[in-house]
């Protein structure tokens, strides 16, 4: 599934699935349509994945997203690292050891829970929300976990839209968290980080009950699914459960999942 492009090689990692409620991820959109699509379990959650990026380029090797991490409740999230960022890792001939950046979208733990893996590694957040991180709000206390944070010396800390490494540029977005990013890759491919999780989500209204401002996210939303289908970028979404990145058909300003 190795995407080659000018000058990275992008693969799909996973560091298994978990669970959360099913309302929560849908906001307003009622369970009787939710459920159609994304049956839940007897406590009413849905499976989601965490499929973070391998990205090695000219001199680097990116993970963008060290997933969930091993120190969740696994029952309360039905966590199951099957298989796990290390054996993904492992797949493509690559140890933890190798790696020499980590990129995150945002902090909340089920994003970079799992950046402790990779001590040789240099981490890249926004400043925004590094610093949100360190002193989140009442709404966001359970997101940004105190285990899961990274020794301040091996952060290198992003100022707004950037190129941090060749062929990997960040655009902030906000939205979801106060820092929040998305990742172009060589003008060819998108990570969305939590702007839009899974296929579920692709109309702009269909927001999340965690976005920290749900008409950011709409907005920011729109625009980028429009620039998408224009340039003809690849798309992965790091909840969806198909791993595989797609293209976006645009008719009048509604948007379709390319075959």
């Amino acid at each position: 599934m190795s995407q080659g492009f000018e000058r990275l090689t992008v693969d799909v990692l996973s560091d298994g699935e978990f669970r959360l409620d099913g309302g929560a991820m849908f906001g307003m959109v009622p369970r009787e349509r939710w459920e159609q699509f994304c049956p839940p379990d007897e406590r009413h959650r849905i499976r989601l994945a965490t499929h973070g990026l391998l990205v090695r380029g000219p001199g680097f090797v990116l993970v963008l997203e060290p997933g969930i991490g091993g120190t969740v409740d696994r029952d309360a999230f039905a966590l199951t690292k099957e298989p796990s960022l290390e054996a993904s890792l492992s797949g493509f001939g690559v140890a933890p050891k190798d790696v020499t950046h980590v990129l995150y979208t945002h902090l909340h733990f089920d994003h970079a829970g799992g950046g402790d893996r990779f001590p040789g590694a240099r981490h890249l957040v926004q400043d925004l929300e590094w610093r949100t991180a360190q002193r989140p709000s009442v709404l966001h206390s359970r997101s940004y976990r105190e285990e899961d944070r990274l020794p301040e010396a091996r952060v290198t800390l992003l100022s707004g839209e950037t190129e941090p490494l060749p062929g990997v540029r960040v655009r902030p977005t906000g939205g979801h968290s106060a820092g929040h990013q998305v990742v172009i890759l060589e003008d060819a491919a998108l990570f969305w980080g939590d702007l839009f999780p899974t296929r579920h989500h692709l109309s702009p209204a269909r927001v999340m009950a965690y976005d920290l401002d749900p008409l950011v996210v709409a907005e920011r939303k729109a625009g980028l699914l429009r620039e998408s289908a224009e340039r003809g970028w690849l798309n992965y979404l790091y909840h969806e459960l198909d791993p595989r990145p797609f293209r976006l058909d645009a008719d009048r300003g509604r948007y379709s999942i390319a075959d």
